[in-house]
């Protein structure tokens, strides 16, 4: 998708400057919003879930990790993983697609910092 294309050029930038922290990347709350939104898209247009989870963290990891890390230094919901799941429009839970797990991965393998404090 188009949309997540200009995200991931956008954000590349930050991960190839060794990058200390996620949540540095300057990313306002509307941007968040439609960075979500795009992804939500992105996930709509995919034949299943797991298929399109699949497909984001191939072709658009720094989307991934940029919006979970932003997400939860925005969030102020109880229950990090369903709000996010609702936000991304997700029809299962973000776990049983192994999210955190994913996110835990391509977090090492970009070899920056932390992602914001902690992600729950």
């Amino acid at each position: 998708m188009v949309e997540l294309d200009k995200w991931e050029s956008r954000l590349r930038p930050f991960f190839e400057s060794q990058l200390r922290i996620i949540g540095e990347i300057p990313i306002s709350e509307s941007d968040l919003d439609e960075l979500a939104e795009a992804v939500k898209k992105f996930l709509d247009a995919c034949p299943s879930f797991s298929r399109g989870t699949q497909m984001l963290i191939k072709h658009h990891p720094f989307v991934f990790l940029t919006l979970l890390a932003h997400f939860s230094a925005h969030n102020d919901q109880a229950g990090y993983w369903e709000a996010l799941q609702e936000k991304v429009g997700a029809d299962q839970d973000l776990h049983n697609s192994r999210w955190h797990n994913t996110l835990s991965t391509l977090h090492k393998s970009t070899n920056c910092g932390r992602l914001v404090k902690l992600i729950p």
